[in-house]
């Protein structure tokens, strides 16, 4: 008996190293949507509600996972504004992608990292969304940095840290060059969660 257990446990172990749970897909998107909305994103909850974040493809060599204001950018009315989650179809499983798509946990992370970037769409008013996009032009490594911070303040430090590791793969150098300057890398995730743990 205790043979035959090990032996089920090793095809188990085979089984889910061809075919990996944690394979994103395309439903996937919108249900991670829904939760991250539900748990930790309730400034979203009425755009969410009132379908003005939708999902749509695009495609990039260097992002995968993005959000945009797409209309109302200088509305001081929030239910003229509208925006998107952008997803690169390249992003779900392993086809195009050398070492596969990222985990579950990963997009969960990134996709938090951009709904950051929606709050401040949703909750500001024109002045603020013009300074928004002067930091993105003039400053984005302070912005994305702290968008960081308030993510990983949210409880998605592990989940950003899996997704850099798995982008960084894919990156040409000079995107892997700017991504690790813009943004928080693994190892200064890791020494924000150390130092921030209760």
């Amino acid at each position: 008996m205790h043979r035959m257990t090990h032996i089920i446990f090793f095809a188990l172990g085979l089984l889910l190293l061809a075919h990996p749970a944690s394979a994103v897909t395309r439903d996937d998107i919108p249900r991670l949507l829904s939760e991250l909305v539900r748990e930790s994103f309730p400034e979203l909850d009425s755009a969410y509600r009132e379908g003005r974040i939708t999902i749509r493809d695009f495609n990039s060599s260097d992002y995968f996972l993005k959000t945009s204001l797409r209309k109302g950018k200088l509305s001081s009315d929030s239910k003229l504004k509208k925006y998107s989650v952008d997803v690169n179809p390249e992003i779900y499983g392993p086809e195009g992608t050398p070492s596969g798509g990222p985990t579950l946990n990963a997009v969960r992370g990134i996709l938090a990292h951009e709904l950051v970037h929606l709050v401040d769409y949703e909750t500001g008013g024109p002045q603020k969304i013009i300074g928004y996009g002067l930091y993105e032009i003039f400053s984005p490594t302070h912005y994305e940095r702290v968008t960081d911070r308030r993510a990983f303040e949210r409880g998605y430090a592990e989940g950003i840290r899996e997704y850099r590791i798995w982008i960084y793969g894919k990156l040409s150098p000079k995107a892997l060059r700017l991504k690790k300057i813009r943004y928080y890398r693994p190892e200064e995730i890791d020494a924000w969660i150390h130092e921030n743990r209760p």
